[in-house]
């Protein structure tokens, strides 16, 4: 009975840090466009030939049940704000994951692991 409280509370612990939204951050640097939809933004990992940084941009979301649900989250954000800015492009120029806190319960701890991407926002001339 002792274990099912443990999983129940460690399951809770979860559901109510677990990222429902991304937060995120953007730095101008350059001259922003008319605002376009997330789904018109693409991701780079290798700049494109030509083109003119718009803004740095961060996200995180702390993890719950997967590193991937989380990453999925945050390149969303990422898409989010740069569509804003008229960039019609994400250079991912970070990736991690950081673990600064945790929870302690019932004799448990679990420590909270949180996953930031960082890139440019940007507009692509050139591909």
């Amino acid at each position: 009975m002792r274990i099912l409280k443990v999983i129940i509370i460690i399951s809770s612990v979860f559901v109510l840090l677990s990222c429902s939204t991304a937060k995120g951050t953007t730095l101008i640097t350059g001259q922003t466009r008319p605002a376009i939809t997330p789904t018109e933004v693409k991701l780079y990992l290798e700049p494109p030939t030509k083109y003119e940084t718009i803004a740095l941009i961060e996200a995180s979301c702390d993890v719950d049940t997967t590193v991937q649900k989380a990453q999925d989250m945050v390149i969303d954000e990422l898409k989010k704000q740069a569509a804003k800015l008229g960039a019609n492009g994400v250079l991912i120029t970070n990736v991690g994951n950081s673990s600064n806190s945790g929870v302690f319960a019932y004799g448990v701890y679990m420590a909270i692991e949180t996953r930031t991407v960082k890139g440019e926002a940007i507009f692509v001339i050139k591909e």
